[in-house]
């Protein structure tokens, strides 16, 4: 049947042709018919192609050639050559009958006249093109598939000329602009966005052409709506062979990634009760404060508030009641105008106040006393009358320290002192007070001897698939046998070992340890369950840590994938460059990656999606309170998808309680660790629990 027909008519009308001067050889068929379709000359081609003789040929008819409907186009076809007396081109599909193929020709018809100019009959020529129409329609096909994807796909994809006219837009492109497709083709930035937008869109455009290499970028635009999304944007330079230069560019939505962001950076920062500042927070700004302080020779002093027997009033009146009356605290203390730093809430009845550039300690007595004065005037609340006191710590700097981590210590010194005196006073941090600083020299003795006397020992806590409960890996916990003292915290020891540069070699203790501890359960036969360790900052920044880790593995035989490493956002941006280099190294040996406690950094969202990460660790100060507070799980349940989209399993650790499980059950939450499962555990203790909870298969 006919395919696709298209004729193409001429005026000219041929002069007698002699059908043997036609070319009897040639990849062209040709052949002559007289008005009754009678075959009168073909050329071997033709012959071949249906395979007939050429001595056989005169007479026959296109039924003898071709299939039924094939023999009737053809007819169909002559027959309009013969009524219009002028040539014919079509493309057509035929059936050859001795071999039912099907094949794709070029067919010209030009009327067959004698020397007096009737029309006696035509000759046709037709020539080959199957393998060009399956490689067109092929063409089609993929061209038809790309569009449906670049259609489909969730994400703006476009190119644009080096005058900045779109040259090809998918159709999420033309939704962002409230636009056909047709009415963005050929426009620039300039005349579909507002001015500000579009230069800025236009800059990095230009970027792309000047330099000639790909850029990348956070951009913003502002739809017909009014609303402004961000996307995070790839633009490469594109030449193609005889085309002007372009460029083609992908951009993916990151609005809610920023939302979310902003959320988790104000729970970071911001005590969620009062709206003031969180220790976090306070921390951060004490150290520009020093700064400053440090520059201009001047002052400052650190005040630490507690109110007296809170704790008598929340558990008569009700945590609601209680904190109701904290908040009109911090709202006394934010009317204090001689306030330059916005004040902090520290722990439930703990407040901070930093005072930079303070002239005396006259000054600092009169200012103590106003805030004491004034946080015991009676509080209504209620309906009811009630009269508080506070006790206060005060250091000043450089007295009394140079850091922010020194100043708060020796506050928090001197607020524990004023409440063994009595409460309802202020005390300056003093030499009498500073036998915790005597304590802290021998606790770093003690622990240059620990590194050197083996008294460290690794717990493993489970981590836990939270629909099975099944074991999925471990954490590995350091604790310190401080002789005397018993087993010590590691968050007692850990940021000192830090400051006294011996972070390194406990850690390498740990991926040592750990590496021996998976030998030891494979040669006890046990199913392979990994382990993670964390990575301090000079930890992953160090230059054997690579070297180090490759040894252990090929040491202890370590299985792919069964050795962990946890870092946290602040870790990683410390010097993210050398971080990147380096966790990329570690992956390539075979270790998951994951990022620890999410949501306490401060590094850009769209420089962690250039991680090479495999799991997502949701901090504990994230899940304590998403059973009682909704935003809190809100927030989880956007972790959690936001992770699964960026191709991360999140883990939730912290875990203590049935109802946090439950939450993090419907959030789809992929692992779970905490005391609801099992505490940190002794190794022998952890080889039971794989004993227990390990199952082959998933």
């Amino acid at each position: 049947m006919p395919k696709g027909s298209s004729a193409t008519n001429t005026e000219q009308e041929l002069p007698c042709l002699d059908p043997r001067s036609l070319a009897s050889t040639g990849p062209t068929c040709v052949y002559t018919k007289d008005r009754e379709g009678r075959y009168l000359y073909a050329n071997d081609a033709f012959c071949v192609l249906v395979d007939i003789s050429p001595n056989s040929l005169e007479g026959q008819t296109d039924r003898d050639f071709f299939d039924p409907d094939s023999a009737k186009a053809q007819q169909d076809q002559d027959r309009r050559v013969l009524d219009s007396g002028e040539s014919l081109q079509t493309e057509e599909s035929l059936v050859l009958a001795h071999s039912g193929e099907s094949r794709v020709f070029w067919i010209t018809r030009m009327p067959l006249r004698d020397t007096e100019g009737t029309l006696i009959g035509l000759c046709t020529l037709l020539m080959d093109i199957t393998e060009q129409a399956r490689q067109t329609r092929r063409m089609s096909a993929d061209i038809e598939l790309l569009n449906t994807v670049l259609a489909n796909v969730d994400a703006l994809i476009f190119q644009k000329s080096q005058e900045g006219r779109y040259l090809y837009v998918n159709q999420k492109v033309a939704d962002l602009y409230g636009r056909p497709v047709s009415e963005v083709i050929g426009k620039t930035n300039a005349e579909l966005l507002p001015s500000r937008i579009a230069q800025a869109l236009t800059a990095t455009d230009q970027k792309v052409f000047s330099s000639g290499e790909r850029q990348t970028k956070q951009e913003a635009i502002t739809g017909p709506d009014g609303e402004t999304r961000h996307f995070w944007s790839i633009k490469i330079p594109l030449t193609l062979p005889g085309q002007p230069p372009s460029l083609i560019g992908f951009a993916s939505e990151i609005t809610e990634l920023l939302e979310l962001r902003q959320d988790l950076e104000r729970q970071r920062t911001t005590d969620s009760l009062t709206g003031l500042h969180n220790r976090f927070q306070f921390e951060s700004t004490l150290d520009q404060a020093l700064e400053l302080s440090k520059r201009t020779l001047s002052h400052l002093a650190v005040m630490l508030i507690d109110i007296d027997n809170f704790k008598f009033l929340n558990n008569t009146m009700g945590q609601e009641f209680g904190d109701r009356v904290l908040q009109q605290i911090a709202r006394r203390l934010e009317a204090y105008d001689w306030i330059q730093h916005t004040p902090a809430r520290f722990t439930a009845n703990t407040f901070a106040i930093a005072l930079p550039r303070v002239g005396s300690t006259t000054q600092i007595n009169r200012l103590a006393q106003e805030v004491l004065v004034t946080l015991v005037e009676p509080i209504e609340e209620s309906g009811r009358r009630f009269e508080l006191t506070a006790s206060m710590g005060i250091s000043v700097f450089p007295t009394d320290g140079e850091t922010a981590e020194d100043l708060i210590r020796c506050a928090e010194s001197a607020l524990y002192q004023a409440k063994e005196k009595g409460r309802d006073q202020f005390r300056f941090y003093s030499q009498d007070i500073g036998e915790a600083l005597a304590e802290r020299a021998e606790l770093e003795h003690d622990l240059r001897a620990a590194v050197l006397g083996e008294q460290f020992e690794l717990l493993y806590q489970p981590k836990m698939c939270p629909y099975r409960s099944k074991l999925v890996g471990f954490e590995a916990l350091i604790r310190w046998h401080r002789p005397g003292h018993g087993l010590v915290s590691p968050t007692t020891f850990i940021p000192l070992a830090e400051q006294l540069g011996l972070i390194v070699p406990v850690g390498d203790w740990v991926i040592e340890q750990a590496c021996m501890q998976l030998q030891q359960w494979r040669e006890a036969g046990l199913p392979p369950v990994p382990v993670a360790v964390n990575l301090s900052p000079k930890q992953l920044l160090s230059d054997g840590l690579v070297d180090l880790v490759n040894e252990m593995m090929k040491q202890f035989s370590v299985e792919t994938e069964t050795l962990q490493m946890e870092v946290t956002e602040s870790v990683v941006m410390d010097d993210p460059d050398s971080a990147l280099r380096i966790l990329r190294q570690l992956r390539r040996l075979g270790i998951p990656l994951s990022i620890d406690d999410f949501g306490t950094g401060y590094s850009s969202m769209a420089y962690l999606k250039q991680l090479p990460m495999d799991y997502l660790k949701v901090d504990r100060s994230f899940v304590v309170n998403i059973v009682t507070e909704p935003r809190d799980a809100d927030l989880c349940a956007g972790i959690v998808a936001l992770a699964h989209r960026m191709g991360l399993k999140v883990i939730a650790e912290g875990v203590d309680a049935d109802e946090q499980l439950d939450v993090l059950r419907e959030c789809d939450c992929d692992q779970i660790q905490g005391y609801i499962y099992s505490p940190p555990l002794a190794a022998d203790d952890a080889l039971q629990y794989i004993r227990r909870h390990a199952r082959t298969g998933d």
